[in-house]
């Protein structure tokens, strides 16, 4: 079966389809809409575009209420919806304090404590108000700032992949940068997508825990038109890497709904593997605190902000969501990322059948906690208990 791969840069990243069908001219034109779709939405939703509606909400709407577009709208009410669900966790007014602490087009800076009071300030869904009979958005206060940054893309990939269907594709991924990667249906002759997850790397945890479980084999590259994108470092997610052709012999579903394991697994120092995950009709996002960061007083500070301390993530390195929608994965990863293990489980319970793993930082190493995903042969769940 005839294979288009296309690419684009849009949204600070690249944009990566992979797509199967028996006419790869009508792939080609569906693939090319897609990311036209993303561009467009890029103009419509980047904080850093001046003509945008975003970058025109944070001009304008501490003074005056500013009507939107209805799918602009639609968003917001569902961002505003995912910060309630995950406790403020998630937030898209977090900019003032990633401008704080220097991430906001920068590389990270110690700020004072005022500066991070005073961000704090402006931080807040409560802050937003949405007016649905008039379609407007209103700031309560000045220095109220809107960022999708970790939900745009998602978003971006999941209105991408709704073109593609309404094209008759029937066989693709989408990767965005890394962090979210979306599978329409399955590779050539069935079965899943797999999608290897990268582990934390050693400078970011310490390196003074021994391995406690064997080195096992890495993910194979499934089949000669294997499509590997480089990893990426991109706004406030990376973590993945993936496979675009399987032969049917190495298919295999390596996430099931319907078991979890919730007691967590010690890891040990080095290569760690994490499992290879198999998506069929479904995204997965991955949210990391070290793709950008700063070290200061023996401390790496990365660029993920809790939004209800102002302080950067600390001890959850790694976190991934599994869902069918692109836009809640982006998301929800991102407060599982924040919230740690003791918001785990309130995030895993909030969707049927979504599946969730967490890496964390301890006093003696790594944690990873998982719900969802079954344990297979030779990957590091096999221990935990079911």
């Amino acid at each position: 079966m005839p294979t288009v791969t296309l690419a684009r840069h849009a949204m600070a990243t690249r944009f990566e389809l992979v797509l199967h069908g028996d006419h790869p001219a009508a792939l080609r034109a569906a693939g090319e809409e897609a990311l036209a779709e993303i561009d467009r939405l890029e103009n419509q939703l980047s904080l850093y575009r001046p003509g945008s509606e975003i970058a025109q909400l944070n001009a304008r709407a501490a003074r005056e209420a500013v009507r939107v577009t209805p799918a602009v709208f639609a968003l917001l009410q569902h961002a505003q919806q995912l910060h309630a669900e995950t406790g403020g966790a998630f937030d898209i007014t977090i900019a003032p304090l990633v401008r704080a602490w220097g991430f906001l087009g920068g590389t990270g800076k110690m700020p004072t404590p005022e500066a991070v009071a005073e961000a704090r300030g402006k931080v807040g869904m409560s802050h937003v108000r949405l007016d649905p009979q008039n379609r407007t958005v209103r700031f309560a206060r000045d220095g109220v700032m809107i960022d999708l940054g970790a939900i745009g893309k998602g978003y971006a990939v999941g209105q991408a992949a709704e073109i593609l269907r309404e094209a008759g594709v029937t066989s693709a991924l989408i990767h965005g940068g890394t962090s979210t990667v979306y599978a329409i249906g399955g590779p050539p002759g069935g079965g899943f997508w797999k999608v290897a997850i990268e582990t934390p790397p050693a400078s970011v945890w310490s390196s003074e825990v021994r391995r406690v479980l064997p080195p096992h084999e890495p993910p194979a590259a499934f089949g000669r038109d294997a499509f590997h994108p480089r990893p990426k470092l991109l706004a406030g997610k990376m973590g993945t890497r993936w496979n675009a052709s399987l032969p049917v012999s190495e298919v295999q579903s390596a996430i099931s709904s319907e078991k979890s394991h919730p007691d967590p697994l010690p890891l040990g120092e080095g290569e760690i593997s994490l499992p290879t995950v198999s998506l069929c009709d479904e995204a997965m996002s991955v949210s990391a605190m070290w793709g950008r960061s700063f070290q200061s007083g023996g401390t790496i500070f990365g660029h993920v902000i809790d939004p209800r301390t102002g302080q950067p993530v600390n001890r959850s390195l790694l976190a991934v969501v599994v869902l069918p929608s692109a836009t809640e994965t982006d998301a929800l990863s991102t407060a599982l990322l924040t919230l740690g293990g003791a918001g785990h489980e309130s995030i895993a319970r909030l969707r049927p059948g979504m599946k969730t793993l967490l890496v964390a930082r301890t006093e003696t190493g790594l944690r990873a906690e998982a719900r969802g995903f079954e344990a297979l042969p030779n990957d590091p769940f096999r221990t935990l208990k079911k």
